[in-house]
């Protein structure tokens, strides 16, 4: 099954840092192209996990704009 995930990748030093915006799944690599093989193999252990416990729902977070004025 094919899904989208969205990954914020940073580098510190050396290293790529990929963090998963919909389940907070992380890896690095020392390439960015590592990183996100890397955190590719992460999430298919994390899903694998996840279909293993049958009464987990998963519920991917959602991006909220709000208006707020201070009194």
């Amino acid at each position: 099954m094919k899904s989208n995930f969205h990954l914020i990748i940073r580098q510190e030093w050396t290293t790529f840092i990929a963090r998963v915006l919909e389940n907070n799944v992380s890896s690095f690599g020392k390439t960015e192209k590592i990183c996100i093989e890397n955190t590719k193999e992460a999430l298919d252990l994390f899903l694998e996990n996840e279909k293993k416990i049958e009464k987990t729902i998963i519920q991917f977070p959602r991006l909220l704009e709000i208006s707020y004025q201070h009194a």
